[in-house]
């Protein structure tokens, strides 16, 4: 789903902007909290927290910590 919107926003463009998927993040709201599309591709808070610390495990400890937080909040 996400790449198949991201596609049809780059095709409804119709050329005006560069064709770059990475422009483009998807939020889908029935998909679980913490998990995004950007560039065609599914991102979980795991990966963008991974990505912004320069490390994968740095990322999965946030995440996970922040999104054990929210659902003891939501509960």
């Amino acid at each position: 789903m996400i790449a198949a919107v991201t596609d049809a926003i780059l095709d409804a463009e119709a050329g005006r902007f560069e064709r770059d998927p990475n422009r483009v993040w998807v939020f889908p709201t029935e998909i679980p909290e913490g998990t995004w599309g950007g560039g065609g591709a599914v991102w979980r808070l795991r990966d963008i927290a991974g990505y912004v610390l320069d490390d994968p495990d740095k990322g999965r400890t946030f995440a996970e910590r922040t999104l054990q937080k929210r659902r003891e909040a939501v509960a």
